[in-house]
């Protein structure tokens, strides 16, 4: 029962009423059923407040990917294309450079546990914390790259934005079921 029995003395508190004199009733709630709402709600704030943390750090990281490719495109799509040697192509696969040191840089944070375990293969996906990971994920590229290169590394960026997307959306449903 989730509330206790009113006591004796409550009971007669509450039902003496004489003529212009207040009535108050007292109700004892089991602490242990406030405890269960509590640590209940603060659960879901802790969870809640993990995703906006999860979320965010794959913001920054799609944010940075896009960037990356906007570069890596520039080289690609130019006409005439850009000579190995070109000061513009080398500067334009520095600032890739640059960026993929950005994403090195960024802490990810765990996802909360649920979400982990129900999909924990695109969660290992999404951990770009470990430089080996990354290196699989986003290829590191020198200033003397070949356009063969460069491509695979738009294929990657790709990737890596529908991987963040998926994520993305599985912290949304976290939320929104």
């Amino acid at each position: 029962m989730a509330y206790q029995k009113a006591s004796r003395d409550q009971q007669a508190k509450s039902t003496q009423v004489a003529d212009g004199d207040p009535v108050s009733v007292s109700l004892q709630r089991s602490s242990s059923t406030m405890g269960k709402l509590g640590s209940v709600n603060e659960e879901k704030n802790i969870l809640a407040t993990n995703i906006r943390i999860a979320d965010k750090a794959l913001q920054e990281v799609s944010n940075v990917s896009i960037k990356m490719k906007e570069r890596l495109e520039t080289i690609v799509k130019n006409w005439p294309p850009f000579t190995q040697d070109s000061a513009e192509r080398k500067e334009l696969l520095m600032s890739y450079v640059s960026l993929r040191k950005e994403i090195e840089k960024l802490t990810f944070p765990p996802p909360p546990v649920p979400l982990y375990e129900n999909n924990q293969k695109l969660w290992e996906k999404l951990d770009l914390s470990d430089s080996q990971k990354l290196d699989a994920v986003l290829p590191d590229l020198s200033v003397t790259a070949p356009d063969s290169q460069v491509q695979r590394a738009i294929g990657s960026l790709d990737e890596l934005q529908a991987t963040i997307g998926e994520g993305r959306k599985e912290l949304y449903r976290a939320v929104t079921e």
